[in-house]
């Protein structure tokens, strides 16, 4: 049954106070909890990026991709992708297998990758491992290009 048709209303946009979302915390510092985020918290939060980001010679365009692979609760993710939402820039979710985040990489070519510091070591490691793989004379030239 389709009611939205046979009962159509009128648009309401958020007001400034209206709940936007709510944020969990994992309670690794504490008991769990929520915080609560209004419309108006988002929308300072991305405007104090745009003042940040105004700092900068390279700005974001509608070009730029974000790979967004942490959880959507956490509010890093949220904070970039709302950023990039409101710029008209684009984000692309992993497939959600950490393993599988290199050829996540390869194809949505982002250009911004934020992350935690787990993340990190793991791309570090498998960098590692790479450069120990190769020839003596190409892991030379990798550590001179490095350095």
């Amino acid at each position: 049954m389709l009611q939205g048709k046979e009962k159509p209303s009128s648009v309401s946009p958020p007001q400034t106070h209206d709940i936007c979302t709510i944020m969990y915390t994992s309670g690794t510092s504490g008991d769990p909890k929520g915080v609560v985020l209004t419309h108006e918290n988002v929308l300072a939060l991305v405007r104090g990026m745009d003042l940040f980001m105004e700092q900068f010679e390279d700005k974001m365009t509608v070009d730029d991709v974000y790979l967004s692979f942490l959880p959507l609760a956490h509010i890093l993710d949220r904070c970039i992708e709302e950023y990039f939402f409101r710029n008209g820039a684009s984000v692309g979710y992993y497939h959600g297998d950490l393993n599988a985040l290199l050829e996540d990489l390869s194809e949505l070519k982002p250009t911004l990758f934020a992350g935690v510091p787990r993340v990190f070591e793991k791309v570090y490691e498998g960098i590692k491992k790479a450069v120990a793989q190769l020839n003596p004379v190409r892991r030379t030239v990798f550590g001179m290009l490095y350095n």
